[in-house]
């Protein structure tokens, strides 16, 4: 048994520092030049394609929000059009006013994020299991696809994840050396967490201070010491309390997801977990390497949350391996519990990356139970990895997303509609299809744009146009919509002349998505309609 190996195995029952000085003289320089590959794939597997794809609904009305003004960003953020905190939006804002909004340049601020976070999470699994546990972590969680997905979205994602191990970190020294300094800078990284993302300032922020007052108990001083800047950030969160409880609200009475209440919606959700923070979310179910990655990666976990339970006595409160175990399980529980009783209109196959700051947790039981493996371990931490290939293939070939809003195609489909348009023509489309984003992007005039559905109808009713082009998006909720008078009158008074469909789904995924839901699911993400005059 190795010195590392050894201390993996033993790490939750000691003073991880005390134990660290000895390995960590002796261990092999390899672990350095490991780290710094693992931090290179991560760069290129993130950078690799990054403005490949449009930008998503989601990314580009972020864009539209930080674009503006220093004060736009709270106008827009205290009418719950944003629904999430302000912080990931100012720093983006500053981000575009030196690089512009191309779809490289707002997207690169969260690879840097997620880049950061690999490195992080090394520190973390070192100080805690050990450096040969750190540098499988952080492997695993370079390669893992939920991150490539998610973790270089120009959203607050990445920043979440890579706040929560920072504040891991400080924590940990924290509660074994509770400075001043150490004190404060937790409640300073607690406040800019409630600043960014909800989710991670409840489920993360929240059993960090649950653990202090198990740990501080019986000690009041530490205690205090504890709690006074705990206090000192909420009070400085006050002022946003308010846009809080309106966006809480506005959320709560927007439409009910599928597959959002009742036992069934619960169970789904937790099972979506393991598949999603395995293989990922660009692979379906059927697949054969998604069985095998999703089942192999799960028991790893539940070797790892063994192991952790076993070697956690006597200092239950203080041993990393809970920790481990608990965060995970406030993540993936508390999100589940909320979007199935109050935030209903969050869809089932959003909830892992609403709460991607649990990945890191997921893949150190991964990495522990890979290390309690005794016969050939190397072997099978390759042969997952390589489980994972079809997925990120997928992924870069926009193939088999469960959520096929982030493979909408909307510079494809304005370019398609510019190409064939002719002086006098109309563009009415949805929002949701970005061709109005990307239109304005790129200074279009030719065919006249028309955003207002209002405007639209009237100038239709005039005559004032030589043909109409529409572009429509496939919708998941298409349940609650009421009949579209402008594509109602275009379908009573004009001629259809073309239709072409983008990004079309998977037969298999919408006979399945059908079935569960209870009414046809569309074939493309966006259809294109070409209206002309009888």
């Amino acid at each position: 048994m190795t010195v590392d190996t050894a201390r993996s195995a033993q790490v939750f029952a000691k003073h991880p520092r005390s134990e660290a000085k000895g390995a960590d003289r002796t261990a092999p320089a390899r672990f350095k030049f490991a780290m710094y590959a693992i931090v290179l794939i991560a760069f290129g597997l993130l950078t690799f394609q990054l403005d490949a794809k449009s930008l998503s609904g989601d990314e580009f009305g972020n864009v539209q929000i930080e674009s503006g003004t220093f004060a736009d960003v709270f106008t827009h953020v205290a009418s719950t059009w944003s629904q999430h905190p302000p912080g990931s939006h100012l720093i983006i804002h500053a981000w575009i006013g030196l690089t512009g909004a191309g779809d490289f340049a707002v997207r690169y601020p969260a690879v840097c994020w997620a880049m950061l976070s690999v490195a992080l999470l090394y520190q973390l699994g070192k100080r805690w299991l050990g450096k040969s546990i750190g540098v499988t972590a952080a492997v695993l969680f370079a390669v893992a696809p939920n991150l490539i997905l998610y973790g270089r979205m120009e959203k607050y994602y990445s920043l979440a994840v890579m706040l929560v191990l920072v504040s891991m970190l400080v924590f940990d020294r924290a509660v074994r050396r509770p400075t001043r300094a150490l004190l404060l800078l937790q409640g300073l990284i607690g406040l800019i967490i409630l600043y960014t993302d909800y989710f991670a300032a409840l489920f993360v922020v929240g059993t960090q201070n649950v653990i202090a007052l198990l740990i501080w108990r019986r000690d009041q001083q530490r205690l205090i010491g504890w709690l006074l800047p705990q206090i000192a950030a909420l009070l400085l969160f006050l002022p946003f309390a308010n846009t809080v409880l309106a966006q809480v609200q506005s959320v709560a009475n927007s439409p009910e997801a599928d597959l959002a209440t009742g036992w069934l919606a619960v169970i789904a959700k937790l099972a979506y977990f393991p598949y999603a923070y395995s293989v990922g979310e660009t692979i379906f179910p059927w697949m054969p390497t998604a069985i095998i990655g999703t089942v192999s990666y799960a028991l790893l976990a539940l070797r790892g949350v063994r192991a952790c339970l076993k070697n956690a006595k006597p200092n239950v409160f203080t041993s990393p391996g809970i920790w481990i175990i608990v965060l995970f399980a406030a993540a993936i529980l508390g999100g589940t519990g909320l979007t199935s009783t109050v935030l209903t209109t969050v869809p089932l196959i959003t909830l892992p990356n609403h709460v991607l700051f649990a990945l890191p947790f997921y893949v150190l039981l991964v990495g522990i139970g890979l290390h309690h493996i005794k016969q050939r371990r190397d072997l099978v931490a390759g042969f997952i990895i390589v489980l994972l290939i079809p997925s990120h293939l997928n992924y870069y070939t926009h193939q088999q997303f469960h959520n096929p809003v982030f493979v909408t195609p909307s510079r494809d489909v304005l370019a398609h509609i510019v190409e064939r348009s002719q002086p006098g023509d109309l563009l009415i489309q949805d929002i949701a299809s970005g061709a109005s984003y990307y239109y304005a992007a790129q200074r279009l005039t030719q065919p006249e744009l028309i955003e207002n559905p209002d405007v639209a109808l009237e100038r239709l009713k005039s005559g004032q146009f030589h043909r109409v082009w529409l572009a429509s998006v496939g919708r998941d909720r298409t349940r609650f919509a009421e009949p579209d008078p402008v594509t109602t009158w275009l379908e009573h008074n004009l001629r259809l002349a073309e239709t072409t469909g983008f990004a079309e789904q998977d037969p298999t995924y919408r006979a399945i998505k059908a079935r569960l839901t209870g009414r046809p699911a569309y074939q493309y993400r966006v259809v294109v309609q070409l209206f002309v005059k009888p």
